[in-house]
């Protein structure tokens, strides 16, 4: 039975082909059953290295209030907030109106952290939750470009399995040995989780 392409992956089967088979060649169906399992697992291991989801999804965290009138979320770029408690008082959203929005009262969002006027994080443990939406509507180019990177390397490396190098012919043929290249990992690591869990 072929495997079918993730809810969560980051990348699409037919632009890890394009990007693997550029100068010629054809993979075999049983190369895209092959390629799409990679994609799944390497897309669920680079959430799980990010600590983080990617794309956009509702949460509700459970946090402890820092005395603050900022606090960052954990899935960045927060889309909309549903709801903001601290010690059981429902915190109500500032008002639109850019007329009342300068000296309103309640809680505004950026894309990393909601902030609050006329209230604080009041010190606490687990005294503060915030449900929202957030992540990507879509997945970010680079991330999916690294993604797509990755994969054409691990594929790449199935026809050297085990091999650091080879000689041919009097000549010496070095591999390289990364799981994911320094640029990808850059890549990848701009969207990394930079709170606790």
């Amino acid at each position: 039975m072929p495997h079918q392409a993730g809810a969560n992956d980051f990348c699409a089967l037919a632009d890890v082909k394009t990007y693997i088979f550029r100068g010629g060649g054809n993979a075999t169906l049983t190369d895209d059953d092959l390629i799409q399992r990679m994609i799944t697992a390497l897309s669920l291991s680079i959430e799980k290295d990010l600590s983080r989801g990617i794309k956009a999804a509702n949460y509700t965290e459970v946090r402890s209030g820092t005395g603050t009138q900022i606090m960052f979320v954990k899935n960045p770029p927060i889309i909309s907030v549903t709801s903001l408690y601290i010690n059981g008082l429902l915190i109500p959203p500032k008002s639109t109106d850019i007329t009342q929005y300068m000296n309103g009262i309640g809680y505004g969002i950026s894309e990393k952290y909601v902030s609050i006027f006329g209230y604080s994080f009041n010190r606490g443990l687990d005294n503060v939750q915030i449900t929202d939406r957030g992540g990507y509507n879509s997945i970010p180019s680079d991330l999916e470009q690294s993604c797509i990177e990755a994969i054409a390397l691990a594929y790449k490396e199935l026809d050297r399995i085990g091999y650091v190098s080879k000689s041919l012919t009097g000549e010496t043929v070095t591999f390289s040995v990364q799981a994911i290249s320094h640029r990808a990992k850059g890549m990848v690591d701009r969207y990394k989780r930079v709170i606790p869990l």
